[in-house]
């Protein structure tokens, strides 16, 4: 049995509920938790970037999230079913979302065109992400709202939306 099995088990008898995920061994965490929309576990954007080591801009003129790490850029706009990832139209078969003021991605593609492998563990909902490239997760820091993040980070995603201003995440 995998000591992700075996976790996930844990995890059941526990009574933990709710998608839980894990970069390189390390639990991501953040204000919000992971969830499933439409059968994908969806993931606050800071959280799964972060724990990646990819670098996020936020446009808010376009409203889209740019994603970058090494030769990979994907390019995201909220509640469209397409990415541009380096140049090539994708078609997602789930959006960017917006839940609770955080913006929320498809982990797996977003993993995936990382080049980070991505496993499901049904015991104890459980998602583990390999990245050989990543090393340590980043530190997360999830209570930046929105306004906050345009005044002291002009291309940087927001946590939050503003108004009808930015959204992202």
């Amino acid at each position: 049995m995998s000591s992700t099995k075996k976790l996930g088990e844990l995890y059941k008898k526990a009574g933990e509920k709710g998608i839980k995920v894990f970069t390189n061994g390390e639990e991501v965490n953040s204000e919000e938790a992971p969830f499933s929309h439409g059968g994908r576990a969806m993931v606050p954007l800071r959280a799964i970037s972060a724990s990646l080591k990819a670098d996020v801009q936020w446009d808010a003129g376009t409203k889209s999230i740019t994603i970058t790490k090494g030769e990979q850029t994907i390019v995201l706009h909220l509640d469209k079913s397409e990415a541009n990832v380096n140049g090539q139209t994708v078609t997602l078969d789930s959006s960017p979302i917006v839940k609770n003021g955080r913006s929320f991605l498809p982990l797996r593609f977003i993993s995936e065109q990382l080049k980070a492998k991505v496993d499901w563990e049904q015991e104890g909902e459980i998602v583990v992400i390999s990245d050989p490239t990543a090393g340590e997760p980043a530190p997360v820091q999830d209570s930046t709202t929105a306004g906050e993040a345009v005044s002291e980070q002009n291309n940087a995603a927001p946590e939050e939306p503003a108004s009808n201003a930015a959204i992202s995440n």
